[in-house]
C-alpha cells in the first residue's frame, strides 16, 4: 500500500473538517498555552549529526506533535487503514484501533511518522491567506514571468530514413528523395521515408520535445531552418531526417487573462510554502528540546 501521497481532495476535506472544530485563533491560543506547559521534546540524532540534520529532526518533531495535538490520526482514513491491516483479524475493532492511535506509534513506524509530518505541514499551510485580488495576481505575474513562459513552438514536417533499414544508403536516399516544394501539399512527405514511432504527417512541438523525440541535431535545425523550405539531411544516431518548418511561434509570456488560474495557483503555493516555513520556525523557537546523540 503506497501512502506517500494522499488524494488532494481527501486531504482538503479532512483538513476542513478539523478546522471546523479549531478556528485559527483558537488553535493558535491553544498551541501557545500548551507549548508553555510541555516538557522538552526529545529528539535522537547520530553522534556526528550536523546542525542541518538536528534542525530537520526538530522540524519533524514539531510537525508530528501538532498533527497529534489536533487529533488527525482517527480522522485520516489512510492511517486507520494502515493500522487496521497491521492488526490480527480478531483485533480489528474500533476500540482496538483507537487504543493503538493513542500510543506513540510514530516512534516505531516510519509510515505513520511520515503521515503525521504530512498533516503537520498541511495544518501550517492552512494558515496562509487564500484571498487573492486581481492586482495581486498581476503583481505576481510581473514578478515571476519566467514561471509562465510558453516556449517557442514549430509546426513542421519530417521525413525519416532509418539507418537500421538502409545502412549506408540512408544519407544518399535522404538527399535523392523527391519532396514536394509547394506549400499547397503538406502532410504527405513523411510517407516517402521510413516509419518512426514519433512521426506524424504534421507535428507541432516545442524545441525541447523535438530534441527528446528525434534528437538534438534535429531540434537545432528546426530552430534555424528557413520557413517553408526543406532542410537537411540531418544525421542522428537513429538515421537521417529531412526537415521543413511550416510555421514558428516565438516564446512568449501570456496575458493574465489567459493564465489567471495558473497564476493564482502559483501564488497560493508560494503563500502556503511561506506559511509552512514561518510556522515551523516559530514552533521550534517556542519549543524546548532535549537532543540525544547516539
Amino acid at each position: 500500500m503506497d501512502l506517500s501521497h494522499l488524494d488532494r481532495a481527501l486531504a482538503v476535506s479532512t483538513l476542513r473538517a478539523l478546522l471546523v472544530f479549531f478556528s485559527l485563533g483558537t488553535l493558535l491560543f491553544f498551541l501557545e498555552r500548551t507549548l508553555e506547559e510541555e516538557p522538552p521534546v526529545r529528539i535522537v540524532v547520530s553522534p556526528d549529526a550536523t546542525e542541518a540534520e538536528i534542525w530537520e529532526a526538530k522540524r519533524e518533531a514539531v510537525l508530528v506533535r501538532e498533527a497529534k495535538r489536533i487529533g488527525v490520526m482517527p480522522q485520516d482514513p489512510a492511517l486507520v487503514q494502515w493500522i487496521t491491516e497491521a492488526l490480527p483479524e480478531d483485533r480489528q475493532t474500533r476500540e482496538d484501533i483507537l487504543a493503538l492511535l493513542e500510543m506513540d506509534l510514530e516512534e516505531r513506524d516510519p509510515v505513520i511518522r511520515r503521515r503525521l509530518v504530512y498533516w503537520g505541514e498541511r495544518l501550517l499551510e492552512g494558515q496562509a491567506d487564500e484571498r487573492v485580488t486581481k492586482e495581486q495576481l498581476a503583481a505576481h505575474l510581473a514578478a515571476h514571468p519566467e514561471r509562465f513562459v510558453r516556449p517557442a513552438r514549430s509546426r513542421l514536417e519530417l521525413v525519416f530514413f532509418s539507418r537500421a533499414r538502409r545502412k549506408e544508403a540512408a544519407e544518399r536516399d535522404a538527399l535523392d528523395v523527391a519532396l514536394p516544394e509547394s506549400l499547397d501539399v503538406v502532410g504527405e512527405a513523411y510517407r516517402r521515408g521510413d516509419p518512426h514511432m514519433h512521426l506524424r504527417p504534421i507535428l507541432v512541438l516545442e524545441d525541447a520535445e523535438v530534441a527528446r523525440r528525434f534528437g538534438p541535431e534535429v531540434a537545432e535545425v528546426v530552430r534555424e531552418a528557413p520557413l517553408g523550405r526543406w532542410s537537411g539531411p540531418v544525421e542522428t544516431r537513429a538515421g537521417v531526417f529531412r526537415v521543413r518548418v511550416l510555421e514558428r511561434t516565438p516564446e512568449r509570456t501570456p496575458s493574465l487573462d489567459e493564465i489567471e488560474k495558473s497564476v493564482r495557483a502559483d501564488l497560493l503555493r508560494e503563500r502556503r510554502a511561506e506559511a509552512l516555513r514561518t510556522g515551523v520556525v516559530e514552533l521550534i523557537r517556542k519549543t524546548e528540546f532535549e537532543v540525544v546523540r547516539r
